[in-house]
Formats: structure tokens, C-alpha cells, sequence
């Protein structure tokens, strides 16, 4: 079911690439709704009801609260659509949805299809993730949380252009 969705996401990311429009929050939401709408239907495009939290090396790392994303959501969509379609753009608008972490689940597949959109939208070309990638992308996400700064995760982003792709 998640190929399935990922599938038809990947084809909504095409679609509205083309676009000469910013995106909205709309956008956002639909393409969470995509990317989950067969295997988490009862999440497919909502805000998360509940907590959420992942566990690290240092410890749990806590997301914003439910209450919060609404407002947070709103001032993301009002950055991206100030923002132009570059690579630094992508990449930040990977790492700032990541960090308000607005819904359930599907929370990276949605930023990493956002990031693609922003690249393909500025002529660029989309970044893979592949399987053996993940614990390198999970650590330089958790570097960026972390403080450390986003240099460890744009270098990861730019090293997707050197790695074999073919989702989008």
C-alpha cells in the first residue's frame, strides 16, 4: 500500500511542479494525504492529534505540540512561498517541516517529496534517499536538531545527486 501511495504522490509532485504558483498549506496537506491515503487512511492529510517524539542517541526529542502546528504550519507555508526554488531552499524546506513534525506518520516521505518538488521546480534534480542511505540521513537530520548546525544534512542532500535515483 505505501508503494501504491508513494506512487501516486510522486505523480501529484510532477503535477504541481509544473505550477507557476506557491505552494500552500494546502498543497502540504494534500501531499501527506497522498503519501499515506491507503496505509494510514484515518491520518491521510491531518494535522497530528497527538504527541510525537523520537528517540535518539542523546535521548527523546519531543515535536511540537498539536496545538502548536496549525501556527507553525501557517508561517512555514508563508516562508516557502517567499522562498525561491533552489537547492538551499529544498533542503531547508525539508529540514523545517521535519522539525515541526505536523502529522502522525509519513512525516519524512512528505519532506523528502516537498524537497524534490522545490528541485524539480528549480531545474534541479531530485535528491534519492535509497534503504542502505537512511542511517546516513537520519544522522545528519539529528545533527541539525541537535544544533549543530544544517551543514551535515545539505551535504547529505547534495550527496543524492551522486547517488542512482529513479522515484521521481
Amino acid at each position: 500500500m505505501e508503494a501504491i501511495d508513494h506512487y501516486e504522490a510522486i505523480r501529484y509532485v510532477r503535477e504541481i511542479a509544473r505550477r507557476a504558483v506557491p505552494l500552500t498549506e494546502l498543497d502540504l496537506r494534500n501531499l501527506h494525504r497522498l503519501v499515506v491515503q491507503r496505509s494510514r487512511p484515518d491520518i491521510a492529510g491531518r494535522y497530528a492529534d497527538q504527541g510525537r517524539y523520537v528517540l535518539t542517541e542523546t535521548g527523546r526529542r519531543s515535536f511540537p505540540s498539536p496545538a502548536e502546528i496549525p501556527a507553525l504550519m501557517g508561517d512555514y507555508t508563508r516562508w516557502l512561498t517567499r522562498s525561491t526554488d533552489t537547492p538551499q531552499t529544498a533542503f531547508d524546506a525539508h529540514r523545517r517541516l521535519v522539525d515541526i513534525h505536523p502529522f502522525d506518520d509519513g512525516n519524512g516521505r512528505t519532506a523528502r517529496l516537498l524537497m524534490n518538488l522545490i528541485l524539480i521546480r528549480g531545474g534541479y534534480p531530485p535528491v534519492a534517499v535509497r534503504p542502505e542511505d537512511r542511517p546516513a540521513y537520519i544522522t545528519a537530520l539529528q545533527d541539525a536538531q541537535s544544533g549543530k548546525g544544517p551543514e551535515s544534512s545539505t551535504a547529505f542532500f547534495i550527496g543524492g545527486w551522486t547517488r542512482p535515483w529513479g522515484s521521481i
